[in-house]
Parts: C-alpha cells; sequence; structure tokens
C-alpha cells in the first residue's frame, strides 16, 4: 500500500445496549499528531481516527502517580480539534462522538496526561483539545516552541503548556527545565476557562492575542519550575543556566510580551520572570478579578492596562508605566522595584491603598499617582514633574512709552507730579527744572502748599522751595525798627501738611483797660510765646522739606519717547504631575523630593520627610521692546551779561525689557496640610477664626452614590455611567473629599 494512503483498521465493541461499531484509522504521514517511533513502547501512544476524523490518542499506562508520559514527533493540533482518550471503555465525546475504550488504560485512567515532543519544529495549537472519559491535567511540551491559535480544553483539570523538558521521578512529575524556547498566543487564543488552571512555561511568551483562564501562571526565562506550587498558588521557580554541552538558545530581550492586540484575562495571574536583565512588556491588557502578581527579573514596561482586585508587582530592576499605561487595583496596589517611573500620561490607581517603594528613585512625569485611601510612598528621590510645560510670548498692541530718565531710573508723569507732553517744546525755558519723586512728600499733597508752585504744562518753572515761618519787613530809614510778618496764617494748609498745629487767633484786650490790662498782657505773651514755638516747629518741618526738594531738583534730564511693544506669556501645554490621596499621604523621600510645577494633593494628613524638600515653579520670561527716540536736555551758563541757554540732543532709542513672570505651586508643609478652602459658590467658610472649621456644600455632593460630575450630561446622552466607569476623575471622587 502507497504510504501516503490510510491504512484502515476496524474494531469493534459490545456495551450499553447492543452491538456498537466503530470505525478508527490509524495516522501516519499526513497526520497532525505522530508518535515517535524510537521512544520506549511505554511512552509511545497509539494515533488514531474519530470516526468523524478528528484525530484521537490513546494515551501510554499511568505510573502509579498517575502520570502517562507520551512522546511525539509531531503535535499539531487543527481546527477539528484532537480527542485524548483517556477512558478505558467507550464514551462519548463532543468532538468525535463516541469512540472506544483505550487498551492502554486496563490499570486506571490518567490524572496527568503528560505529550513530550522531540523534534526541531514548533507545535501548532489551533484547535480544542479534549480529553475522553476521566478529567485530566493535559501537559504539551515541546523544546522547540509551541505556536496557540484558537486553542482550547475539554474535560481538563489542568492546562500547562511549555518549552521545558519535565523531570520525572519514580513515575512521579517533578518539574520542568526550561532552558530555551518560544510560546506564542496568536490570531484567536488561548482559551483554558474549562479547566481549573493554566500554566505557561518558556524562556520567552509572547502574547498577540487573548488568553482566557481562571487561574494562570506563566513563569519567562531559564529556570526549573516545580510542578507543585506554594499554598498562595504562585509557582516555586529557581534560574538555572544554559546547557554548556549544547549551542545556548538564542537569548530574547523581553522574556513575556505582550501585544496591543493581546491580553490576559482570569480570576487569579501570576507572572513570573527568572532571568536576569529581560523584562516584561504589556501593550494590552492583563486582567484578573483577584490577586495579580508580577515579578518579572528585570524591567516591567508597561503602556497598556493592567487590573486586578490586589495587585503585587516586585522588580530587581525598574517598572516603567509609559504612554498612557494604566495599572489599577480595585483594593490595593503594591509596587517594589529598584526604579519605579510612571510617564507621560500613565496612571498608578488604586480605589483602595497603595504602596510605592523603589531602592533608588521614583519618578512621576506628567503622569498621575492616585489612591483613594491612603499613599505611602519610600525611595530616596522623588521627581514629580511637568514634561509638557510650554508656553510662547504673544505681542500686545504698542502702547506710547513716555518716561522721563535720571540716573538710570524710568519715571513717568504722573510720578512727577506733571503732565509732560514734550519736555522739549520749550526750548527758550532755561530756567526749568524737574523734580524728582519723594516718599516723603507725595506729590499728590505738597505741591499745593506754595502759591509759587506753578505747574505748567510739560514741565515744571519757578521755586521749589519753601518760605520760613517769618519774614522781616524792611525798614525805609535807618532808625526804623524791622519788623516781622507771618508768612503763613493759622488757616494756611501748610500746617496741616507738614504735620504742625498752627497757632491760632491773639487774644482779644478787655473793654475796659485795653492793652494796658495787665491779665491781657499776661495772655498775650503767653500767646506769643506759643506762636514762635508753633512757628520754630514748622521751620524745622520746612528745612527738611526743603533740604529734601534741593537734593531732588533737576536742571538736566533725559526723555524717552518711544513704541514699547508688550509680549505676554501664553501657556501652549502643561501635564502636571499629580501625586493624590483620598486619605493620609506619607512621602519618606530620603535624600530629595522635587515638585516642579505639579501637584501633591492628600485628602487627609500629608507627612513628607527627607533632606532636601524643594516645591518649584517655573518663570517665564516676559518682554517689551521699546522703539523711539531720547532726548537729553540740559542748561548751558552764559555769564553775567547772557541768559543762559537750555539745550537738546536728540539720538534714536532700543531697548528690551525683560521682567519674570513666576508660575506658582502651593508651599511645602510637612506634618497636617490643610490647603485653602476655593473661592466659589461650593464653599462657604466662616470668617470667625477663633471658632471651628465649617465647610458647608451644596447637600447633592454629600452623597457620593447620586452625584457625578457631568450628571446633566450623562442623562441627556442616556449614558449609564455605573457601567462604563473605569477611571478615577473629577465629580467621581471629589465628593468623598470635600463631602
Amino acid at each position: 500500500m502507497n504510504k501516503h494512503h490510510r491504512r484502515v483498521a476496524v474494531a469493534t465493541a459490545t456495551g450499553f445496549c447492543g452491538l456498537l461499531v466503530i470505525v478508527c484509522t490509524h495516522v501516519e504521514v499526513r497526520a497532525q499528531i505522530v508518535a515517535d517511533p524510537n521512544a520506549p513502547g511505554r511512552q509511545r501512544p497509539t494515533v488514531l481516527s474519530a470516526p468523524n476524523g478528528v484525530p484521537l490518542v490513546n494515551i501510554q499506562t499511568p505510573s502509579a502517580a498517575g502520570v502517562s508520559r507520551n512522546t511525539y514527533r509531531q503535535f499539531d493540533v487543527n481546527g477539528p480539534g484532537a480527542i485524548l482518550n483517556n477512558s478505558r471503555t467507550a464514551t462519548p465525546t463532543q468532538l468525535g462522538g463516541h469512540v472506544p475504550g483505550n487498551p492502554w488504560l486496563a490499570t486506571g485512567s490518567a490524572r496527568v496526561i503528560l505529550n513530550e515532543v522531540n523534534s526541531t519544529n514548533p507545535s501548532y495549537l489551533k484547535g480544542p483539545i479534549e480529553v475522553a472519559g476521566q478529567r485530566a491535567e493535559v501537559i504539551v511540551a515541546n523544546p522547540a516552541g509551541i505556536q496557540v491559535n484558537g486553542a482550547s480544553f475539554i474535560n481538563a483539570s489542568g492546562i500547562t503548556i511549555t518549552t521545558g523538558a519535565p523531570v520525572m521521578n519514580e513515575g512521579s512529575l517533578e518539574s520542568y527545565r526550561v532552558r530555551g524556547g518560544q510560546v506564542q498566543i496568536n490570531g484567536l487564543g488561548l482559551d483554558t476557562r474549562g479547566a481549573d488552571y493554566a500554566a505557561i512555561m518558556a524562556r520567552a511568551i509572547e502574547v498577540n492575542a487573548a488568553i482566557w483562564a481562571n487561574y494562570l501562571t506563566a513563569v519567562a526565562g531559564a529556570a526549573e519550575t516545580q510542578a507543585r506550587h506554594n499554598a498562595d498558588g504562585s509557582p516555586i521557580t529557581t534560574p538555572i543556566a544554559p546547557d554548556l554541552n549544547a549551542p545556548p538558545p538564542p537569548k530574547p530581550t523581553v522574556r513575556l510580551d505582550v501585544a496591543a492586540i493581546g491580553g490576559m484575562y482570569a480570576g487569579h495571574i501570576f507572572l513570573v520572570g527568572t532571568e536576569d536583565g529581560l523584562g516584561v512588556k504589556n501593550n494590552g491588557t492583563i486582567a484578573s478579578q483577584g490577586q495579580l502578581t508580577l515579578l518579572p527579573n528585570g524591567q516591567l514596561i508597561n503602556s497598556g492596562r493592567v487590573y486586578g482586585q490586589n495587585i503585587q508587582i516586585q522588580s530587581a530592576s525598574e517598572v516603567r508605566n509609559q504612554d498612557g499605561g494604566v495599572i489599577a487595583a480595585r483594593e490595593s496596589l503594591n509596587i517594589e522595584a529598584a526604579q519605579i517611573h510612571n510617564t507621560e500620561g500613565a496612571e498608578l490607581l488604586s480605589l483602595g491603598k497603595m504602596a510605592l517603594t523603589a531602592t533608588e528613585r521614583i519618578e512621576n512625569r506628567s503622569a498621575r499617582i492616585e489612591a483613594q485611601g491612603d499613599l505611602a510612598i519610600t525611595t530616596p528621590t522623588l521627581l514629580n514633574a511637568n514634561d509638557h510645560f510650554q508656553t510662547e510670548l504673544v505681542a500686545q498692541p504698542g502702547q506710547r512709552y513716555l518716561r522721563l530718565r535720571h540716573q538710570g531710573v524710568d519715571y513717568k508723569a504722573e510720578e512727577l507730579g506733571m503732565n509732560f507732553d514734550r519736555l522739549d517744546r520749550y526750548e527758550d525755558k532755561a530756567e526749568w527744572q524737574v523734580l524728582l519723586p519723594s516718599g516723603d512728600y507725595p506729590f499728590s499733597q505738597y505741591p499745593a502748599l506754595a502759591a509759587q508752585w506753578a505747574v505748567p504744562l510739560g514741565g515744571w518753572s519757578g521755586s521749589f522751595q519753601l518760605e520760613a515761618s517769618r519774614t522781616e519787613e524792611p525798614c525805609p530809614g535807618s532808625d526804623c525798627n524791622p519788623t516781622t510778618r507771618d508768612t503763613y496764617a493759622p488757616e494756611h494748609p501748610i500746617w496741616q501738611r507738614l504735620g504742625v498745629a498752627p497757632f491760632g487767633s491773639p487774644p482779644e484786650p478787655p473793654p475796659q483797660g485795653g492793652s494796658e490790662d495787665p491779665a491781657w498782657q499776661q495772655q498775650m505773651a503767653q500767646y506769643n510765646a506759643h506762636k514762635r514755638a508753633q512757628q520754630d516747629a514748622l521751620d524745622q518741618k520746612i528745612g527738611a522739606y526743603n533740604a529734601s526738594v534741593a537734593a531732588r531738583t533737576l536742571e538736566d534730564w533725559v526723555v524717552i519717547d518711544a513704541t514699547a511693544t508688550a509680549y505676554n506669556p501664553k501657556v501652549l501645554s502643561s501635564a502636571p504631575g499629580q501625586i493624590v490621596s483620598g486619605g493620609d499621604m506619607a512621602i519618606n523621600a530620603r535624600d530629595q523630593l522635587l515638585n516642579h510645577n505639579s501637584e501633591i494633593v492628600a485628602g487627609g494628613a500629608l507627612k513628607v520627610q527627607g533632606a532636601s524638600l524643594e516645591n518649584r515653579g517655573s518663570e517665564v520670561l516676559a518682554r517689551t521692546e521699546l522703539s523711539g527716540q531720547a532726548v537729553y536736555s540740559w542748561r548751558r551758563e552764559e555769564g553775567l551779561f547772557k541768559n543762559d541757554d537750555r539745550l537738546y540732543e536728540h539720538s534714536p532709542y532700543q531697548a528690551v525689557q525683560e521682567r519674570g513672570a513666576p508660575i506658582n505651586v502651593a508651599r511645602s508643609q510637612g506634618g497636617q496640610a490643610i490647603p485653602p478652602v476655593m473661592h466659589s459658590g461650593l464653599f462657604k467658610a466662616n470668617p470667625d477664626s477663633q471658632g471651628n472649621t465649617l465647610i458647608e456644600t451644596d447637600p447633592r455632593f454629600t452623597d457620593q452614590r447620586q452625584w457625578l460630575g457631568s450628571d446633566y450630561l450623562l442623562k441627556a446622552l442616556s449614558s449609564d455611567p455605573d457601567s462604563v466607569q473605569k477611571r478615577l476623575g473629577d465629580g467621581f471622587y471629589e465628593p468623598l473629599l470635600s463631602g
């Protein structure tokens, strides 16, 4: 018979209520599953076909420990699937209908069905694998690799897919030794939800499709993994060296790679890496309804989604959550690594508590760390930064810039008490002077003190000095006595301006006796003494004023007449780093904590410890460009017989003025941190500083179950946020903090 044709054998079996005839086909070269002819007889299965053509494998006799060991040259499963016959008697199956009993199971069915592949080619699992008869654990082991695309399992208690070599000990499966090989999940993925648990062990695992499991363990890297596990379900692994007697397998750059179209979905997930320097990369989704444990020995790089009830991540290297990646826990999130980097819109979230511990540094750059409960951060260096703070200078309409400059200081017209348009228009006013302002004698009050204080348009002329309180009148002859004249009457405003009480009016002489009355003379003497004392006090004030005026009087100056174009900063983008807790927050940054253009907010107590704590904002330089002319004016003396001249010199003027525009951040605080109450309609603070703090809010905000920040819009869109709420945000969690 041609070896490319099938050889058909007919077998009969009796059972049930009559004669049952079942036709099985022995598979040769064209078969998808081929036993290894070089394997020992007790490890060589019989490969047949069910009546509908589905491969049927009569597994070998199990050991006393219940392990059926089967060795193949090829183990591929296509769309129709394959059946592993674990029944002593004829039994119905989902894939092949009724199948005959397995003659190799005279001593009983297997507890574990071990399928080892000796080949240089990987195995392809593209369809379902069914255990006929008693439920058993199914193991597929091929050191050359395993490609999965649409595999599922029926009637299997557990699933193991590995590139490791099984290690047997007196008929018991002891461990798996992985030295190389890759498991790839593609296309239609891997569905193990019919089994209690599933395990994938290979030096590299690439997930390009979904994996569904009840309890999933993935061990990547060269390691020996025990068949048993710890009490918490975590695998027991020991890193091993490559086989030195054979060429080492290619070392992958990433042990476990979950692509954007891939995902892991299970009730519990354990992901373990064993080789130094190799990491776990997730661009897809890793979701656990319960415990999620990631133990990469190298980097963990996440730009996808990692969800779990309780998430535990431990890395000897670094954890990078980047590019919008999300790691979110419903109860607790704990991350321990040498370095933790949360960047570019990524989020570390917990609806309960969170603890982040790094032996080197933690960086939160334009990303968010948020726990609705307590948050603890422990690291030598903590950086919370805004990597996307950008501004630009926007030109404003030009304004006239008219200033008088003296010794490098520019004065506005109103500062000089003048209304000048151009000081150079009065070119013949050689007597002009300019008085600089003084804080002690502001122009708003003191120009009214003397009538000679004329304020002509554009500048000052005349004297700025005040006369003394008494003026001596000259005598026309040589034998007259000089008299004095009071310069300032009691009602003159100078008394009030200089802060001296006026002397008042003299006493009136009595009708009887007149000026000869001794009592009146005594009163008059007292009045004159008081008057002189008040005038002396006023003269002291006038002297101080005149000295100040003399020091501030200018006869030369520079006037700048230009157009000022202001360039003011405008924020183009900002993505602050945010570290937020609804409960207490404890930060222990041993060496440095830098909060740069970002936010650290605690709903409860904020406790910060560290050698260097810096809360830094950015200073943006605004710019004003000036373009016009400068006019220098000075007085030239011409001698006794000529009038002095006032000269003017014109020159172009260009200048750039820069000023800082700080971007403020909240002050650093340790211990109990109480942020200020916002000024809005939501809050009303008691102005009594001695009273207890009371914050009143709209009562709709006090019940978090009745309020979302955009409830009106959600109602208008007929959207139910309970079914789509995935992330923490504004109205969803702020009522927890303010209510």
